[in-house]
């Protein structure tokens, strides 16, 4: 299946070390590129036989007749990475499969093929109370989101660190949603995060993120909306997202394609791995909880006090390559009339 991401405006707080921009941005690659070299060891020596004692023949030899010794071929050496883990028994549960193909075109035959881990996250998972929380306190429009489930989710291609890219300033990293159609969450569960190829968008042909859930859930159905139809099941995605350094956009730059460079007054280049824009309300950052080395910023949604300007409501978050990106958990939601409390 090919992948049909789709663009979603949302979520996050403000990375602490980010630092605002004072120049116009001009693109820069930032993608490295590491090559893993693999050298051949040298062919076994030949076997020599010990000689019979008595006889004077080589041992397993017949009288009156020579045999050449052959040595066996060379050893083929096996690549490995080192990286990836093998599959601990239960970590593909029937429960999660049976929520798995409830999307369309993921057939319970491919479910081991593509997942490295799928496993139904229960109450008694930490995780299960800090995403109700992050659902919770995330929704800010007229309906409401009632969870149904949560898988925990690692596609097989997924089970590595996030590469090491040498061009990247920093690993920082958060847990931010993304929104798009039940077709566009097959895919991505299938294939991974691609950039779309439609322009226009308002920080150009990127991958979306948001840190409140109803800023991504306008996303989920198509045309978008904000008036969510009540009853109604959709799938939001929890991602683990690698921003880095982020470049702190306060007006629409829609002809992004990679993440931009800066200039200082004392000219100086400032080089990006992401793009921010804060918006007019944000999460309340001293409810900021960790996860693995991910910042997930749960708290309540308060005032921005910190920055004057901002041109959305909430925050946005963008990465332009989907090797920063890992989906991490698939929660499926229902559509109520009014916000609720999971």
């Amino acid at each position: 299946m090919s992948a049909i991401p789709t663009v979603t405006g949302v979520f996050g707080s403000v990375p602490p070390h980010s630092q605002p921009a004072v120049a116009t941005p001009a693109t820069l690659p930032l993608q490295g590129t590491a090559l893993l070299g693999v050298g051949t060891p040298p062919p076994s020596p030949p076997v020599t036989k010990k000689a019979d004692p008595k006889s004077g023949r080589s041992a397993g030899s017949t009288p009156g007749k020579s045999r050449a010794v052959t040595p066996p071929p060379p050893s083929i050496p096996t690549v490995t990475s080192g990286r990836k883990r093998r599959r601990p028994n239960g970590q593909i549960d029937p429960t999660a499969v049976d929520i798995l193909i409830e999307l369309p075109g993921i057939k319970k035959r491919n479910i081991r093929s593509h997942f490295f881990v799928a496993r139904h996250v229960t109450e008694s998972d930490p995780m299960h109370a800090n995403i109700l929380t992050y659902i919770n306190n995330g929704q800010r429009h007229s309906y409401g989101i009632e969870v149904m489930d949560i898988v925990r989710v690692i596609r097989d291609e997924d089970n590595v660190e996030f590469d090491q890219d040498p061009n990247f300033n920093n690993q920082f990293r958060m847990l931010l949603w993304h929104g798009t159609t039940d077709d566009a969450v097959s895919s991505i569960l299938m294939d991974g995060f691609k950039p779309p190829d439609l322009n226009g968008q308002m920080f150009g042909t990127g991958i979306y993120f948001a840190d409140r859930a109803s800023k991504s859930t306008n996303y989920c159905t198509f045309p978008h909306t904000i008036h969510q139809k009540a009853g109604e099941i959709r799938y939001l995605l929890l991602c683990d997202v690698l921003l880095g350094k982020t470049y702190n956009a306060r007006y629409s730059h829609n002809n992004f394609t990679e993440p931009p460079t800066a200039t200082t007054r004392s000219g100086e280049t400032l080089y990006f791995d992401s793009v921010k824009c804060t918006g007019e309300y944000i999460p309340d950052e001293q409810e900021n909880v960790f996860c693995k080395g991910s910042l997930m910023p749960i708290g309540k949604t308060v005032d921005n006090t910190t920055f004057q300007t901002y041109s959305v409501v909430h925050n946005e978050y963008v990465v332009y390559s989907g090797d920063k990106v890992k989906p991490k958990y698939l929660v499926k939601i229902k559509f109520c009339s009014s916000p609720i409390t999971n």
